[in-house]
């Protein structure tokens, strides 16, 4: 974040934030919302495929459960969703684990395809980005060539040792052999509900929500485009090219891909500062300006929505657990 922010003009940033048309952004949060209900609509799929019937608004709110904690947490939220499921939809939490492993399989073979895709169509264009953002610059200080053989992969390779040696020596003693049963018998389940989806009788639909939500991702980035008028003529391929580099930014484990979503859609404006016109230092803040309005705008609305979902789930498992009175 610090990186994106250090040769930004504030008073620049804040003249554009304000003649900002934020209309466009509210249509990029409605089209954001739909994207997770498909992406709701999509794990009833998988969930079917396991034998289970499951409520579609209950998922849906599971899923805005998990994008609240990641805003928080890297990648907490695919714990914290399935943990919720289970509770709210009287699912095992094995199956609620499985089925999200399989949602984010398949949304990294459609990111894959997307950004081979972008790299296709634009690779020239998307490693001018790559080249522009990482070549050493002379400004930027002089950086060692060779610092000498890093110790991180022997230390983790010395950790993962010990801990084989120590699993190994106390393997009969009950409270780690129990736990060793209740992970592997775990993780058996959950692979299971992983390979249930080779039952899928639904896999017309399944693809053409994954297809969906990433449309929805695409163009929830587009729509902000139109909020301000140096970028409304840049056209659809470069709000394309954008959007998978702030993909990459997202992927990154940040929470909720701060500060490296907003320095990807940054540097991807730099790199492009000469073809648009543009000084670098304009396509510095122009970027920003975007990256800060789709980035702050779609995690006001997690977090909001989210902690409404939270609160509901909360109160559909306390009513599911509450005893019934016996009838006189």
């Amino acid at each position: 974040m610090a990186w994106a922010f250090k040769d930004v003009s504030w008073s620049e940033m804040m003249t554009g934030l304000r003649d900002a048309n934020y209309i466009w952004v509210m249509l990029g949060l409605i089209v954001a919302v739909w994207s997770h209900w498909l992406r709701a609509a999509r794990w009833v799929i998988l969930f079917d495929a396991a034998g289970y019937k499951t409520n579609t608004f209950n998922l849906f709110a599971s899923v805005m459960v998990g994008n609240m904690v990641n805003q928080a947490l890297p990648r907490a939220g695919e714990i914290s969703r399935p943990t919720i499921t289970a509770k709210s939809e009287k699912v095992p939490l094995s199956v609620s684990f499985g089925t999200t492993v399989t949602d984010r399989i398949f949304d990294v073979i459609t990111l894959g395809v997307l950004v081979g895709l972008s790299f296709l169509l634009q690779f020239k264009e998307i490693m001018m980005i790559i080249d522009k953002t990482f070549a050493d610059h002379p400004e930027s200080g002089s950086v060692p060539v060779d610092q000498g053989p890093s110790l991180w992969p022997w230390i983790v390779l010395a950790t993962l040792v010990v801990v084989g040696m120590l699993i190994f020596v106390f393997r009969d003693k009950s409270p780690l052999q129990n736990l060793i049963s209740r992970a592997t018998a775990f993780s058996k389940e959950t692979l299971k509900a992983v390979l249930t989806v080779r039952k899928m009788d639904r896999w017309f639909m399944f693809i053409v929500y994954s297809i969906a939500i990433w449309l929805c991702y695409v163009a929830m980035t587009y729509l902000v485009f139109f909020a301000f008028d140096a970028t409304a003529d840049l056209g659809f391929e470069f709000a394309l090219m954008a959007f998978t580099m702030g993909a990459i930014g997202i992927v990154l484990p940040s929470p909720g891909g701060i500060g490296s979503y907003h320095f990807a859609i940054q540097a991807s404006f730099v790199a492009y500062a000469s073809n648009f016109g543009w000084t670098v230092d304009y396509a510095k803040t122009l970027g920003l300006n975007l990256a800060f309005v789709i980035h702050t705008s779609q995690m006001v609305m997690m977090i909001l929505v989210g902690a409404g979902c939270y609160f509901y789930l909360l109160r559909q498992i306390k009513a599911q657990n509450k005893p019934t009175q016996p009838s006189l």
